[in-house]
Order: structure tokens, then C-alpha cells, then sequence
């Protein structure tokens, strides 16, 4: 927001501090969409402010070499202290090549007190816990939806792990596959079996980004 735009907002009885509702009001979602879930420093976008909780910070990113996607790097830049609590948008007290992992975008007011944040959609950090997966289709199914629709219907033959000592030992195993195993359905199956033609495992799924009729 502009410092003119923030005297308008001003002057129409928002209470100056470090949080504010008037910047984006014309362009926010009705229903917003929720908290973050990427991590900032996972995300391939850079965005041109970020703020985190947990170090009360605001940080300001830069490129190392802005015409490249390459390395980022972001000035900190701490609460002033003051009544008006806001940030110092000149001074910097530290840079970082990291952010917290509670940091999140935001936007950022310019105002004769120096800036403001926006309110904005915190970080939703979850604590991820490894299980141990007891099957191999446990381990399948927790993949991500682009692996595991390939394999949405499936019929073992025999015992799981006969296919697994079949396949890491120096047999010739033949895997056949047709894009379009079920008529008409836009499936891709596959099939694994011995050399004499005895059937192991048959197992078809959904392919993404096709039309179903396609094949």
C-alpha cells in the first residue's frame, strides 16, 4: 500500500499499530483459502516479505543475483520497541540465508511511523512423525496421489513376497503394460509374471493429466 493510500485508511479511523486490515481489502478472497502449508524455504516462489511469529521479525528477500533463480537471501528487521510497534524499514539488524519455519508472506504498509504488516494467513506447521509402514501397500498408499492412482485396483496371485524375492533375485522377471488395459476407460495396467507366462500380480489404475477416452 502507498503511504497516500495508508493517509486515506488513516483518516477513515484505522488505529495505527503493527497489525492492519486495510491493505488488499478490495482484492481479499471472501472465503479465504487457509493457512500456509509450504514452507518458505521449500517454495520455489520468492515473495517480497515474509514475518514470523516465533522471532517477532519481519524479513525482506533478495535474490543473490537478482536475474537468476538462485540462491535468497533476507534482511531481519525487528520490532522498533516503541508505542506505535512498528518495523524499521531502513535498518536491518541481521541477514539470514534461512527463514523460520513459521514464516509466512505477507504484505507490508510504508507509514510515517515506518512499516506495518498486513494481516495475513500464518504458517501451519505440523510435526511429522514417521511410522513404520507393517505391509508393502502401506508403504505404496502413503505415496503421493501421482504413484499411488496407478495402482488402484490390484490382485496378487501369490504372496507379496514371493514378487519381492522373485524381483531381487537374478530370475528374468517380464513386466508387460498397455495404456489402455480396460476398453475405453483411459487406464494404464500392468502385469508381472514368470517367463512361462504364470501370472504373479495384475494391477491398473487412473492416469493423470488424460482424457479417459483417450486411449
Amino acid at each position: 500500500m502507498s503511504h497516500r493510500a495508508y493517509i486515506h485508511a488513516a483518516s477513515s479511523g484505522n488505529t495505527p499499530g503493527r497489525m492492519t486490515g486495510e491493505i488488499g481489502t478490495r482484492m481479499r478472497l471472501q472465503i479465504p483459502l487457509g493457512d500456509w502449508i509450504i514452507l518458505a524455504n521449500k517454495s520455489e516462489r520468492m515473495w517480497p516479505f515474509y514475518y514470523a511469529d516465533s522471532t517477532d521479525t519481519l524479513y525482506r528477500s533478495y535474490r543473490k543475483d537478482w536475474y537468476s533463480n538462485g540462491d535468497i537471501y533476507y534482511d531481519c528487521h525487528n520490532i522498533n520497541g516503541d508505542e506505535i510497534d512498528t518495523y524499521n524499514n531502513y535498518t536491518k539488524s541481521s541477514n539470514v540465508t534461512l527463514l523460520p519455519d513459521d514464516a509466512s508472506p505477507t504484505d507490508v504498509m510504508d507509514t510515517d511511523d515506518e512499516w506495518r504488516i498486513a494481516q495475513h494467513q500464518p504458517m501451519d506447521v505440523t510435526e511429522e512423525k514417521d511410522t513404520e509402514d507393517k505391509t508393502f501397500m502401506d508403504f505404496l498408499m502413503k505415496q503421493e496421489e501421482h504413484v499411488t492412482q496407478h495402482y488402484t485396483e490390484r490382485e496378487f496371485h501369490t504372496a507379496p513376497i514371493k514378487i519381492y524375492e522373485m524381483i531381487k533375485s537374478i530370475n528374468n522377471v517380464n513386466i508387460a503394460t498397455d495404456g489402455g488395459a480396460i476398453q475405453f476407460k483411459g487406464s494404464l495396467g500392468f502385469v508381472i509374471a514368470y517367463e512361462d507366462g504364470e501370472i504373479l500380480l495384475s494391477c491398473y489404475g487412473q492416469p493423470s493429466g488424460n482424457d479417459p477416452l483417450s486411449f
